[in-house]
């Protein structure tokens, strides 16, 4: 029973994949798809747990979402800028969302500490997929712990001063789930 964490799937996206935004090794949004799950599944087991931090799906959400159940392991999500929960218009909204999601993720939060070691959030403390940092009141502040984080679709695993870039973009992943043990390594090696 290992542990692993990713980000930033955007299962379901049409532009996702393409050069302009995150380059992916694939030639249609179909092909992403289920490049995506073959590669999260020759790397999870079912007794494993995953955390996913943020933007899991995207597009028509009732065709994206329901990819979620090939994924394998038991899945934790904490959600990003794209998962249906982060802006809802209403509590209603909230609800309804957060109910959709919990069919394939045992929990789902919006910030969350690992093993009183590390910050889980979908942002990072700094740093952005734009020009500009977004999202601020979001953000996590700037505390003691190393945080995990997607949501720059960056190549570098170390992505600034105790950050590091967990996303499926991230050279080091290699379109899986990382290993919370080479996390583990890194840090304890920039340290």
């Amino acid at each position: 029973m290992a542990e692993f964490v990713t980000s930033d799937l955007h299962l379901g996206h049409a532009n996702i994949w393409t050069k302009a935004y995150a380059d992916r090794p694939v030639y249609s949004t179909e092909e992403m798809n289920e490049f995506l799950i073959t590669r999260w599944n020759e790397t999870v087991s079912v007794n494993d747990t995953v955390y996913v931090l943020g933007d899991v799906c995207m597009g028509k959400i009732a065709e994206s979402l329901p990819l979620c159940e090939l994924l394998q392991g038991h899945k934790v999500l904490v959600f990003g800028n794209h998962d249906r929960m982060f802006r809802p218009k209403n509590d209603n909204q909230f609800h309804k969302w957060m109910t959709e999601y919990s069919q394939y993720f045992e929990s789902i939060t919006n910030e969350m500490v690992w093993n009183d070691r590390l910050l889980f959030n979908h942002f990072p403390y700094s740093g952005d997929s734009h020009d500009e940092d977004r999202y601020l009141s979001s953000r996590p502040q700037k505390s003691r712990l190393w945080l995990c984080h997607g949501h720059t679709h960056q190549k570098e695993f170390v992505s600034g001063p105790r950050q590091i870039h967990i996303g499926v973009d991230a050279s080091i992943a290699d379109y899986a789930p990382i290993p919370m043990d080479l996390v583990i390594s890194t840090i304890q090696g920039e340290l």
